[in-house]
C-alpha cells in the first residue's frame, strides 16, 4: 500500500516512495477474541512489541487479529525482490531466531 495523489481526470498517479527494504504479506487474518485460547499470550507478545498499546485493549472497538502468512513479498531495493511462501518463512525463522 502506498499514498498517492491523482492528477486531473486521473491521467496518472502521483508516487513519493522510499527505497527502504519492506516486505508485504499475505494470507488469512482471524479476529482472535478476547478469552480464547491463545488470547492472553498473543496480547502480551502484542503489548512487548508495542508497549504503548495497553491502553487500545480497553477499547472495545480495537481487535486482535492472527495473520497466517501464505506467502511474503521481500522488495530489498531495485531489481531486488523475492517471493517466498510460508514454509520458507518458517525457515527463515529458525535461522535468524534459532530452534
Amino acid at each position: 500500500m502506498v499514498a498517492y495523489a491523482c492528477e486531473p481526470g486521473f491521467a496518472g498517479f502521483l508516487l513519493h516512495l522510499r527505497t527502504l527494504a519492506r516486505v508485504s504479506i499475505q494470507g488469512e487474518a482471524r479476529t482472535l477474541p478476547e478469552g480464547s485460547s491463545g488470547y492472553a499470550e498473543a496480547r502480551a507478545l502484542y503489548q512487548k512489541r508495542f508497549h504503548d498499546s495497553s491502553p487500545l485493549f480497553g477499547f472495545g472497538d480495537f481487535l486482535l487479529f492472527r495473520l497466517v502468512p501464505r506467502e511474503a513479498r521481500f522488495v530489498a531495493g531495485f531489481a531486488r525482490a523475492y517471493t517466498v511462501d510460508a514454509e520458507e518463512l518458517k525457515k527463515a525463522a529458525a535461522i535468524r531466531l534459532g530452534p
